[in-house]
Formats: structure tokens, C-alpha cells, sequence
């Protein structure tokens, strides 16, 4: 019942996202969501399924979470902000592709997984798809106007493996790629995107791989064996954008809080805060954490609250998470409320009463040798 999880989803708001009685002067994180992104659904046991934001949503509310941020009204995306990071055949391809659904609603074929393998069209494909992106520009566009201090979108099916030609990894449009596209287009010099899904974010690499006016940082595990097998220290960009493409390839699995935490400090920040953007977008994936069977990687809740703890002191007022990954719902659920915790407490709604994260240290920490800092370092022309 998609108006249950709306009523859910405004528990402690009005319709219009105004603060609750009690809750004024509180609502100082936004957050973005729309119904219509649970309709793209395929087989029973494919991952990449609505459960993944509504356990979310549950999740947040449930915590007393949700109430304290200000839902942001969906919008629409148009063809000519998707365009600005997709080609005119990849909208028609996948318009292509869900009339075929529509026109045998019995060929179960269609429902399976197309192209890369991991790619299933359903009747409303699209319109959750484009829900999706409409979510994310809404989230941009209100940190960019300073109504809210910073936002989430909890969004699905992700976008970050999504080409400007090609859909593939469950991605149809890039909505990270989209907000970006669009804040340049706004007049903003500079935009950052973090990615610290675990799989690398080939799309949004190849989006902006020669624009120098955004800055891409994945953290990702690595090698031909693990999707979507780029993502290599030597991919800086081309042209114009060469060095502003900078890529930390993790090379093997069972990677915990300490490994990403000392990425944090040794080259994510100082990059960062080098480049100096002027609106942060972070492909918050959470299928690095610990019990995604996805990555197989140890990152725990506190891990991914403290990376994002580490970018609020410089970009508290710039930033937006956007939902990426994250194929276990109570997991995903459990690292959404950590980081939407971080951003209340920075927001003053909230008291800092979690205590600091464990920093496990993964088994492979020499993966993160000087030498591989040393190689991305020089690699990175900024």
C-alpha cells in the first residue's frame, strides 16, 4: 500500500513538510523520497527490490529519526535534464523497453535480468527510475538554496552504474550524475562527488572523466572478478579533466571502518577540501557494509557515520547523500539511520549521544600502503 509508507514517511510533518508542533526551528536536514520508485519491482529474489527503501523509511521513523528532518516535495525530472548526462538513444531505449512489458504483460522474460545481467524491466520502470532522479535534483536544489542544511535521498533503483549510453548494475539514469550536470548548469564552478559505493561508479566516471569543473572520488573494491571491473588508480580522467578523476581501488575483501577511515584522512579530505566545491554529492552506497554478501566487505554503521561525521566540519551546508547500493534492507536500513544521525546532530536537532565507531581494522590494510597513496597522489593533478 503505497499511501501507507507516504503516511509513514510524513510521520511528525504535514503534508508540505512543515515542522511538526513542537519540532519548529528542528528541521534543518532534508530528506527526499516519492511512492512511485517502489513500482519498478521484479523477481521475488532479485536484490535490487523496493524493500530497500521502505525498511529504510521504517527504519528512520522508528528511531525518531524521520520526524526531525523536513520531507523535500518531489519534483519531476525532465528529457532535458536527463540529457544532460544521457544520450537521446538511451531514453528512447529504455521508453523501447518498457512498452515491450506493457504490450506482453505475460513474458516473464522480460522481468528477468537483460544486458549486463543485472538489469530487469517492469511496466513502471521508468517512472521509478525518473522518480529517482527527480528526488535527487530536489535534494541539490535545496541545499543549493539553503532551505534545508543537508539532505538524503532515499532513492531506488540506484544510478551510478548507469552510462550516458547504457543501462547496467540495476542503474537506469544516473541521478547523481543528474544533479550534478544540473548545478553546473545553475552557475556553480566546482561540484564534488564521492562515491564510497563498493562497487565503482563507472557511469559517473565516464559522465564527467573530461570536465574539470567536477571532482570524482570512488572508493571501491577492485579487479576483473568484481563489477563492473574499472576503476583502476591509473583512470584520472582525459582532457580537461585530467586529475580530477581519482580513484582508491581496494584490492581485496573483509576491508573495515579503520581501512576507510584511513582513506579518509590520508586522501578523500585533503582533496576535498583542495578542490574546495561548492556542493558535495556523496553516492552513499552502503553494500560495502558488513553483512551485504554484495561487496563482502566489514564496514559497520558507525564506520559510515564517521565518514560522513569527517565531511560535515568543511562541507555542512554543501553536502547531499544520495542512495546508492545496499542489497541487505535492515542493513541498509541501519546505515541510513547512522548517517541521517550525523547530519542531525551537525543541525543542532539532534544531541551527539552515540559513542565514537569502532575502528576495526579489515585484513587488508596493506592495501592501503604508502605506495598506493603515493601512486594515486601523483595520479590526481589538482
Amino acid at each position: 500500500d503505497l499511501s501507507f509508507i507516504t503516511r509513514t514517511m510524513v510521520a511528525g510533518c504535514s503534508a508540505a513538510g512543515a515542522p511538526a508542533a513542537g519540532a519548529a526551528g528542528a528541521l534543518r536536514v532534508g530528506y527526499a523520497y516519492d511512492d512511485a520508485m517502489l513500482l519498478h519491482e521484479g523477481r521475488e529474489k532479485h536484490p535490487e527490490k523496493p524493500a530497500r527503501v521502505s525498511t529504510a523509511l521504517r527504519v528512520l521513523t522508528e528511531q525518531g529519526l524521520l520526524p526531525l528532518c523536513e520531507w523535500l516535495p518531489k519534483r519531476a525530472v525532465t528529457d532535458a535534464e536527463l540529457l544532460r548526462v544521457h544520450t537521446p538513444a538511451h531514453l528512447a531505449n529504455i521508453a523501447a523497453a518498457v512498452e515491450a512489458v506493457r504490450q506482453s504483460p505475460l513474458d516473464v522474460s522480460l522481468c528477468e535480468p537483460h544486458g549486463d545481467g543485472a538489469i530487469y524491466f517492469h511496466a513502471h520502470t521508468d517512472v521509478s527510475a525518473r522518480a529517482a532522479a527527480g528526488c535527487v535534483l530536489a535534494a541539490a536544489e535545496a541545499v543549493l538554496r539553503a532551505h534545508v542544511r543537508s539532505a538524503i535521498a532515499l532513492v531506488r533503483p540506484p544510478g551510478h552504474h548507469a552510462r550516458p549510453e547504457e543501462a547496467m548494475g540495476f542503474c537506469f539514469y544516473n541521478s547523481t550524475a543528474a544533479a550534478a550536470a544540473h548545478a553546473l548548469a545553475q552557475g556553480l564552478e566546482r561540484v564534488a562527488i564521492l562515491d564510497w559505493d563498493v562497487h565503482h561508479g563507472n557511469g559517473t566516471q565516464d559522465i564527467f572523466e573530461a570536465e574539470p569543473r567536477v571532482l570524482f572520488i570512488s572508493l571501491h573494491r577492485s579487479g576483473k572478478a568484481f563489477f563492473p571491473g574499472s576503476g583502476a588508480a591509473a583512470e584520472v580522467g582525459n582532457g580537461d579533466g585530467r586529475g580530477r578523476t581519482i580513484n582508491v581501488p581496494w584490492q581485496q575483501a573483509a576491508l573495515g571502518d579503520a581501512d576507510y577511515a584511513a582513506a579518509f584522512e590520508l586522501l578523500v579530505m585533503p582533496v576535498l577540501e583542495e578542490f574546495e566545491p561548492q556542493l558535495l554529492l556523496v553516492s552513499a552506497g552502503f553494500d560495502a557494509a558488513e553483512g551485504d554478501p554484495q561487496g563482502k566487505m566489514r564496514v559497520s554503521p558507525a564506520g559510515f557515520a564517521e565518514m560522513t561525521r569527517r565531511l560535515l566540519p568543511s562541507f555542512d551546508g554543501k553536502l547531499v547523500l544520495v542512495l546508492e547500493g545496499g542489497y541487505v534492507p535492515d542493513v541498509t536500513a541501519a546505515c541510513a539511520a547512522a548517517v541521517v544521525r550525523e547530519l542531525l546532530v551537525a543541525s543542532k536537532a539532534l544531541s551527539q549521544t552515540e559513542s565514537e565507531p569502532k575502528r576495526r581494522q579489515g585484513g587488508g590494510w596493506g592495501t592501503l600502503t604508502p605506495d598506493l597513496l603515493r601512486e594515486v597522489s601523483a595520479s590526481a593533478l589538482l
